[in-house]
């Protein structure tokens, strides 16, 4: 997935130059950080992995934060994707405790 979401993260402005295996790997990581998403706004994710995203976050900044996890992180890359971008999430946006 890392390569996935670093392809997203550089695809090209113009559409039409990017390769149709590029497209649809970067529609892969797109897709797994939206259903990470879903889940946590679902409040179906455990407590120990919950994050807190601001408002007005855009999927392209969430896949940046996931691949600059994954880069200072490579001991993580064997493990679900799901798990790398949800620490990564946390992270950077822990939830506010009172």
């Amino acid at each position: 997935m890392h390569d996935s979401c670093k392809l997203f993260v550089s695809r090209p402005t113009d559409i039409n130059s990017a390769s149709t295996v590029d497209l649809i790997k970067s529609g892969e990581c797109y897709g797994q950080v939206e259903a990470i998403v879903n889940m946590s706004a679902a409040e179906t994710v455990h407590s120990e992995y919950s994050f807190c995203l601001p408002k007005n976050i855009t999927k392209s900044q969430l896949i940046k934060v996931a691949v600059l996890f994954m880069d200072t992180h490579p001991e993580v890359l064997h493990m679900p994707f799901t798990y790398i971008a949800m620490t990564a999430f946390k992270k950077a946006w822990p939830c506010k405790t009172n």
